[in-house]
């Protein structure tokens, strides 16, 4: 017995190696040239060992080397030396590595239990995880239900100028980039390849965007200052030029332009203090007139200034001032270009915060419409949920106006999940004002005439005498809008699964629900 199940484990592990080594070429990505080898993600064992050799080859190699010394001293050396900077390398590797698991797995279980575990245990192991992402073709149109499913591969590896950082995207309406093909326009994606030193690279699809090319003459932009990167291009109609903002250093910013996006030529600079890279500018009619339009540059964390640009300068105006004041949002980028009878400027905030549990890290945030409105301060960001949201309302309560006292619960009748409220509420005698939702509190200090989440805090004076909010209840984040769009307070949040209760409440003195709704949602994708 003891014979087989060695025979048996064996054959298991080259049938592993020839699995993982078939795979490993079909992933290697030999047409786009891809080399992990010799550019490897910062992420990668490559990564870690070349690292390893440079200190100790230039002597700055100063920590205890206790940690897998045969995989790092010996190993991967050894697949350095005989396959080069080849992409066989990281095949081989793959390749061993995987029928080496299936090899220690077989073993360890046969000890831990018996031999048929061992072997049970072998064969779970061997199995591919996935397949590669199927990428449709061009000219397939996809429905709703197969972009809720659609998966699709690594657009952007990284390569010799290093690792793939954020950037920007834009439709070349005019082909200036020459990168066209076909009859579909092209798109065109900037992007910061962090290596030493970080630059600015271009990628382009002929497919709408389903399948990406990195452009020959990369980087189109050099190495300036320290880690600059986060490029947003837009189209500067008035000029027929490309204008792009990229993130220096410290609080500062620089503006660049360009007939094809692949010559920059700078303009000038820009300094927002109290924030740093991811810059996002863009022009925005003040109260609705776009006659009267002014130009908003903002920063990662969303501080940003309000001003005019001639093509060449920003000149601020006013700022900085605040987007938002949540604890879930960050290096959030607008829709450029939506057709005119549509007009809107829509962002998408990236929400920082764990998921336990979840197969994927962080979530983009609740879409937002951006209006640019005059207020007793000057002119400001508003920022409201995209009307399109109301498509997920199912069921609606109305709880009709009335008194509000101390000790009174006008929604404890009420449990949901997926939640929108909205609500006019007049403080009256109360000396404090609060909700309840799902176990996430939201107070209201009327003295200091102030709105707080967690640990977050905003001023609200009411407006003719009312507080008006809406609040969006989701899995893993409660969005709070007051008066309509003063403010923004995106709240990274696990709503306990359990805690279904809705409340209202009172305190220090009475005061009055003017309206209140409570719309229970459907979920966004087809399968909760």
């Amino acid at each position: 017995m003891k014979k087989n199940f060695t025979y048996i484990l064996l054959a298991l592990t080259i049938a592993a190696f020839a699995i993982r080594l078939a795979v490993s070429i079909e992933l290697a990505g030999f047409n786009n040239g891809f080399n992990q080898v010799t550019y490897p993600s910062p992420a990668t064992d490559m990564a870690v060992y070349q690292g390893l050799a440079a200190k100790i080859a230039n002597g700055t190699f100063k920590e205890v080397f206790y940690f897998q010394p045969f995989y790092y001293a010996f190993f991967l050396p050894f697949i350095k030396l005989t396959l080069g900077d080849s992409v066989w390398a990281l095949i081989v590797i793959q390749s061993i590595l995987g029928a080496l698991t299936v090899f220690l797995t077989g073993q360890c279980a046969a000890l831990l239990w018996n031999r048929a575990a061992g072997i049970i245990a072998a064969l779970l192991t061997m199995l591919p995880g996935q397949q590669p992402p199927q990428v449709p073709p061009p000219n397939q149109e996809l429905t709703p239900d197969q972009l809720d499913d659609l998966v699709a591969p690594v657009a952007l590896y990284p390569d010799k100028n290093g690792t793939m950082y954020s950037g920007s995207a834009v439709v070349d309406e005019n082909n200036t980039a020459g990168f066209q093909t076909g009859t579909e326009k092209v798109l065109v994606c900037m992007f910061t390849a962090a290596g030493s030193p970080f630059t600015q690279g271009l990628a382009y699809s002929n497919d709408r965007g389903r399948t990406w090319t990195k452009h020959a003459g990369n980087p189109v932009l050099p190495h300036i200052i320290a880690e600059n990167r986060d490029p947003k291009v837009i189209w500067y109609a008035p000029e027929h030029k490309w204008v792009l903002a990229l993130y220096l250093d410290k609080s500062d910013y620089a503006l660049f332009s360009s007939k094809d996006l692949k010559q920059w030529e700078k303009l000038s600079g820009v300094t927002i203090p109290g924030t740093s890279e991811c810059p996002e500018f863009f022009e925005i009619a003040l109260d609705g007139n776009k006659q009267d339009t002014r130009w908003v540059f903002y920063g990662g964390n969303g501080r940003y200034l309000v001003g005019k640009f001639d093509g060449k300068t920003f000149t601020p105006e006013s700022g900085p001032n605040t987007l938002h004041h949540g604890n879930c949002w960050y290096a959030s980028q607008t829709y450029n270009n939506l057709p005119a009878q549509d007009g809107r400027r829509i962002l998408v905030p990236w929400g920082q915060m764990a998921t336990p549990g979840m197969p994927f890290n962080q979530m983009m945030g609740l879409p937002v419409e951006l209006t640019l409105g005059t207020t007793d301060q000057g002119p400001r960001l508003l920022a409201q949920p995209i009307r399109e949201l109301a498509a997920l309302r199912f069921k609606t309560h109305v709880i009709p106006p009335q008194p509000l006292n101390p000790g009174e619960n006008p929604l404890a009748g009420l449990t949901g999940e997926l939640l929108d409220l909205v609500v006019a509420i007049s403080a009256g005698e109360a000396a404090e004002l609060g909700f309840n939702l799902r176990g996430v509190a939201v107070h209201y200090d009327v003295r200091k005439q102030e709105l707080s989440c967690r640990d977050r805090k905003a001023t609200l004076k009411p407006m003719e005498g009312k507080l008006r909010l809406r609040m969006m209840v989701d899995r893993t984040s409660i969005d709070i809008f007051g008066n309509e769009g003063r403010l923004y307070m995106p709240m990274g949040v696990i709503v306990p699964p359990d805690n279904r209760s809705l409340e209202v409440y009172a305190k220090g003195g009475s005061a009055r629900i003017h309206s209140l709704e409570v719309h229970e949602l459907k979920s966004a994708w087809n399968s909760p």
